[in-house]
């Protein structure tokens, strides 16, 4: 019995190697650490090709290092991230305005920066925002950054 559980486990293995080198996963063209962690106007407006380079998650299998791990998870997570602001921004502006379709996806605040980013274990990740307080917004009742 041991002997036919460890063949089985053996060539589970070989098939899921097998799966793999038949994907041939495309090596990433960038270096994930070189992307940055808040895209710029340029990159919301027109993503390069390196930066869209997402692989699939690896739901059965492992990972061949912890590097190919990472980066695919920090792709994932930065197009997530990514594509819908820049589709919501791209709406913004096709439309000059803000509309009632477009505040679903986008609220906008003038003179607003990000002026920071950080993990946090109960938080998760941390926006830190600089907002204008000449506008008439009462944040103590707001849900609007919830």
């Amino acid at each position: 019995i041991e002997f036919r559980e460890d063949f089985e486990c053996s060539e589970k293995r070989e098939k899921e190697k097998r799966q793999r080198l038949e994907e041939k996963e495309e090596a990433p063209p960038n270096d994930f650490m070189q992307i940055s962690l808040v895209p710029d106007v340029a990159e919301l407006a027109n993503p390069t090709k390196d930066n869209e380079f997402v692989r699939r998650n690896r739901i059965h299998g492992v990972y061949d290092n912890a590097l190919d791990y990472l980066d695919t998870h920090f792709r994932l997570f930065y197009q997530d991230f990514r594509r819908p602001l820049s589709a919501a921004i791209k709406a913004f502006v096709s439309d000059g305005r803000e509309t009632r379709e477009s505040r679903d996806k986008l609220r906008t605040y003038p003179d607003c920066q990000i002026i920071g980013l950080e993990a946090s274990s109960s938080e998760g990740i941390v926006y830190r925002l600089k907002f204008s307080t000449h506008h008439a917004i009462k944040w103590e009742f707001s849900k609007r950054l919830i």
